[in-house]
Formats: structure tokens, C-alpha cells, sequence
């Protein structure tokens, strides 16, 4: 019952949220797809965005997770919802020292040889201190604020019972799967409370980057990281967003964002795991002008299937093959009963990535290309897996980033560069050892199966039980047109022995004439050439 007055003000808050703002959003979101601009759209979808960030650090994270469905809204929502800021008023230093105690058994003063009492950052979920180790490490503690687990699982209940509802009595909400909407961002949101996850996170990103020179995490403390507290070392550096321009002045912008590029390619096409959320907060750039990443509490993870089909819509990108584009967003895309206008929707498309090619990244950017093709797919009613929408915003993250670093960098050569290298080492990968064996053992299986097949058909083929089932011509039709040209051949064969013969008969006298020639000739010669005129007349009116 303690929950009650929460949930009641939570079902308030959504009910004045959805009477002021559903109607207009599904309107302008059918009015975007059919092409009619309004006025009044901008504006709607920035009170849609404040609303949702008033109403608390749950609903500013569902509003993140909005901005990638970008087959549900028009692209001023998008736009706002994705500026929507993450951060809030910090809890107390002895609030958060009592939920590391409650995990450690001792204060952050005790586990530490110096703590700031001042957060470094305070956001939804947590706040970050930083500390000093006991051996004399810099660190930065996150701490998750206390009672946001609680409060973040009411309100999602809520979440849930209102979707439900609208699902039950709504037309469009059915059409929008608010159902699946939700339960996609509880999984999103609550594997996010798990601190645990995040380690594991960084740990992954770190063995998949290591290749990457100017590229790194921190690294992890795992006495100190539980389910609500993660210690990682403290990075020296500035937020791509607050460096300035003199400072830029050292950076080899142009190297930095290809290393990017490759890493975040080599994220989504072979390891299938990549950072989801790579916005210019959670990027530092070190003192020896390398990128940190800094929070992996958001991540993405792609089937091999998916990443095939990503590799593919992204060369189709870069080498202008809007054909190859189509065909795969066609495959992976759902399309219900909707039958979708296959060449409006390619030369869409193909107009569109006609116009990234041998263009700077400030001019036209590869994620906003990418994140466009998805809105063409959604206005053709195509409803692409959400794990591409988590690729697409990435992708525009790193667009930002890539901005502010190298304004004239080249998106699409880069990524033609490294889908080479990724296509020469997959068809490597291709060939490793385990699929070679997989592949004698499904060989040695069919040698050994052969003799038994070979013996089953022979006894079918003996007993006259042998059937083809196959999808041919209409074979009626195609009797009756080789009916047709044998009639057509034999006519003619009878004509031309009427006409040899009446030529031969023309030699023999006899008293029977017409005009003047003997009449059996004569004769023979108009009905060769009655058959001819008839056959000629037959082939222009019937044939085709």
C-alpha cells in the first residue's frame, strides 16, 4: 500500500500525458508518412519531450528509447526526444555512502584513501565520485541512487497497465505495439540497474578494441563493483562536446574518427556486440588525444544472421547498390499484410544514398544516411528490427562526434575501406577449422547415408511409386499450341504437293480446260491456293 500514492500520481501524470499528446503524435506521424508538413509539428514534439522528462528519470529513458522507433514517429519528435538530457539534482554524499556500505560493509571514506564529496556527474540512475585507492589509484565510484530500482519497476508497471489498456481500446495503439514497446524497454532499463552487466560490458569492449591504438576503457576494480557500485580508473581527459578549438589544434581528428569508424564496423559486423549509446557525453578525449569510452551501461548485440544482413545494407550504402539495399531491409524487414511497392520503395532509397557519395561528413553524415533509409522503410510500412534502430542511433552519435573532430573526414570512402577488410577476414573466418570439420562430418553423414537413399529410390522406382511433384507450365496450352503447329505444318505440306502436282499436270493435254489450261491442273492450283489465303488468314487473326 506505501506504493499506492506513487502509482496513482504515476497513472495521473501518464493519463493528462496521453490526452494531451497521443492524438497529435499519431497525426503528424500520418501526416509525415504521407508527406504533409504542419506547422505545428516542431512545436508539439518539443512539449512532447519536456512532458516526458518532468515526469521522471524513467520516463526521459523511455523517451531515449522512442528516439530510435523511427517507424512509429515523424522526425521532429525524433529530433527532440534525442536532446532530451539525462541529468538531475544529486543525492546527498551520505545517502550514497550508505548504499556502498550497504554492499561493502564499510563507508566510502573507510574503503577509500580520499573521496570528493562533490558528484563528478549525477544522472538517473546514479552519480560518480572520484576517489583515490588505497594504493595511491585515481578512480572514478558509480553509485546507484537509492530507491531508484524501486521507483524505476513502479513505474514500468504502470507502463505496462497503461499499454495494455491502450492496446485493449485502441486502434493505433495496437498498430504501434505498445505491448512490445515496453516490454522492450524493461529488459533495456533493468539489465541498466545491473552494475554487473556494465563490468562485463567494459571488459568485453576493452579485448574487442585492443586493436585499436587510439581507442580504450578504463580499466576495472573488481573488489570494488557489485550489482549497485562500479570502480573503474580515473580518465584524464575533456568531453568530445567541451574541447576547444585550440585544442583541437594537436588532435589528428581525420586518424581518430577512422579508428572509430573501423571499431564501431568491426562492432557490428563481426563481434555483434557494440556500445549503443556512444553520444559525445560518455567519449573523452584523453591527454594523448585518445578516445575513452566511459559508460557501456546501453549495448547492443547482433545475431550473426543480423550482422550478415547489416554488412550487406551498409556496402550497399557505401558502393551506391541500392538494389542490394532494398532486397535485405525487404528480408529482415516485417511487412504484416501490407504489400509493399517494391520499386517506389528502391528508387527512394536509391536517390537518397546517390547523394552520400565523395561528400564531407559535415555536409552528409552516414548515420543520418542510414537513419533515413529506416524512416523511407517505415513510410513504405516496413518495420525494421530494433537492433538496427540501436545501430542507427549510434551511428548518429558518431556522426556528432565525427563533426566536431573531422568536419571534412569522408564517411563513405572510409567505410568502403573497412567493409574490404572485413569482407576479406570474414570469408577467412569462413574457412577456420571447426566449420571445416563440421562440414566433413555433414559429408562423411552423406556417404554414409548414400547406399540406404540409393536403395529406397531403386524399390520406389521398382513398385511404380516414384512421383515428382513440380511447378511447370499449363501443359493443355501447351498441347493445344503443338496441335496447332502440327495442323499448321501439315496444311501446308498438302499445299505445296497440290501445288507440285498441278505443276506436273499442266504438261498433260486434255479436252476438260479452264481458262485454257487443263482443268485437273487448274483445279489442283485453286485448292492449293484456297488453303494458302485460309492458313494466312488463320495465323493473322488467331496467332499471337
Amino acid at each position: 500500500m506505501n506504493n499506492l500514492p506513487h502509482r496513482l500520481k504515476t497513472y495521473a501524470e501518464l493519463a493528462k500525458f496521453f490526452a494531451f499528446h497521443f492524438g497529435p503524435m499519431v497525426n503528424h506521424s500520418q501526416n509525415a508518412a504521407e508527406g504533409v508538413a504542419t506547422s505545428d509539428m516542431a512545436e508539439d514534439a518539443e512539449k512532447f519531450a519536456k512532458q516526458l522528462e518532468g515526469m521522471g528519470s524513467t520516463f526521459v529513458k523511455f523517451g531515449q528509447l522512442l528516439s530510435t522507433r523511427t517507424d512509429l514517429l515523424a522526425k521532429p519528435y525524433i529530433d527532440a526526444l534525442q536532446r532530451l538530457q539525462d541529468d538531475v539534482e544529486p543525492v546527498p554524499f551520505e545517502d550514497i555512502s550508505a548504499t556502498f556500505e550497504e554492499d561493502f560493509g564499510i563507508t566510502l571514506d573507510k574503503a577509500f584513501a580520499e573521496v570528493k564529496r562533490e558528484p563528478e556527474a549525477a544522472a538517473s540512475l546514479g552519480q560518480t565520485h572520484r576517489a583515490t585507492t588505497r594504493e595511491g589509484v585515481e578512480v572514478i565510484v558509480k553509485i546507484q541512487r537509492p530507491g531508484v530500482r524501486r521507483k524505476v519497476i513502479q513505474d514500468l508497471d504502470v507502463l505496462d497497465s497503461v499499454a495494455a489498456f491502450a492496446s485493449e481500446h485502441s486502434e493505433s495503439a495496437r498498430n504501434y505495439r505498445v505491448c512490445d514497446l515496453v516490454d522492450h524497454f524493461r529488459d533495456s532499463i533493468v539489465g541498466e540497474l545491473n552494475y554487473r552487466k556494465e563490468v562485463m560490458n567494459l571488459q568485453t569492449l576493452a579485448k574487442n578494441i585492443e586493436r585499436f591504438p587510439r581507442l580504450m576503457t578504463p580499466g576495472v576494480h573488481l573488489s570494488l563493483c557489485s550489482e549497485r557500485v562500479i570502480t573503474m580508473d580515473y580518465i584524464h581527459g575533456s568531453k568530445v562536446t567541451e574541447i576547444s578549438g585550440v585544442s583541437l589544434l594537436d588532435v589528428d581528428g581525420e586518424k581518430l574518427v577512422d579508428e572509430l569508424v573501423a571499431a564501431f564496423l568491426k562492432q557490428y559486423l563481426t563481434d555483434g556486440f557494440f556500445h549503443a549509446d556512444p553520444h559525445p557525453g560518455n567519449l573523452l578525449l584523453t591527454q594523448d588525444n585518445r578516445m575513452a569510452f566511459i559508460d557501456l551501461g546501453m549495448v547492443g548485440r547482433l545475431s550473426e544472421t543480423m550482422s550478415d544482413a547489416l554488412y550487406q545494407v551498409f556496402s550497399g550504402i557505401a558502393e551506391n547498390k541500392s538494389e542490394r539495399v532494398t532486397n535485405t531491409l525487404l528480408d529482415v524487414g516485417y511487412q504484416g499484410n501490407h504489400e509493399v511497392a517494391r520499386a517506389e520503395l528502391q528508387s527512394d532509397i536509391s536517390s537518397l544514398i546517390a547523394r552520400q557519395h565523395d561528400v564531407t561528413v559535415s555536409e552528409l553524415q552516414f548515420g543520418a544516411v542510414v537513419m533515413k533509409i529506416f524512416q523511407i522503410c517505415a513510410d513504405h510500412h516496413i518495420i525494421i528490427p530494433r537492433e538496427f534502430l540501436l545501430v542507427a542511433k549510434s551511428l548518429l552519435n558518431l556522426d556528432r562526434i565525427a563533426v566536431i573532430l573531422a568536419p571534412k573526414f569522408n564517411l563513405s570512402n572510409a567505410t568502403r575501406t573497412h567493409l574490404k577488410v572485413i569482407a576479406a577476414k570474414r570469408t577467412v573466418s569462413s574457412l577456420k577449422p571447426s566449420d571445416l570439420f563440421e562440414a566433413a562430418l555433414e559429408f562423411k553423414e552423406l556417404v554414409q547415408q548414400a547406399p540406404h537413399r540409393l536403395n529406397n529410390l531403386l524399390d520406389n522406382l521398382a513398385d511404380n511409386k516414384f512421383r515428382i511433384d513440380a511447378d511447370v507450365i499449363d501443359e493443355t496450352a501447351l498441347i493445344q499450341g503443338f496441335q496447332k503447329i502440327a495442323n499448321r505444318i501439315t496444311v501446308g505440306v498438302i499445299t505445296a504437293a497440290l501445288i507440285i502436282g498441278a505443276a506436273l499436270m499442266m504438261r498433260i493435254e486434255t479436252e476438260f480446260q479452264i481458262f485454257g489450261y487443263p482443268g485437273f491442273a487448274m483445279l489442283l492450283m485453286i485448292a492449293a491456293m484456297f488453303l494458302g489465303v485460309t492458313t494466312i488468314i488463320g495465323i493473322w487473326r488467331t496467332d499471337k
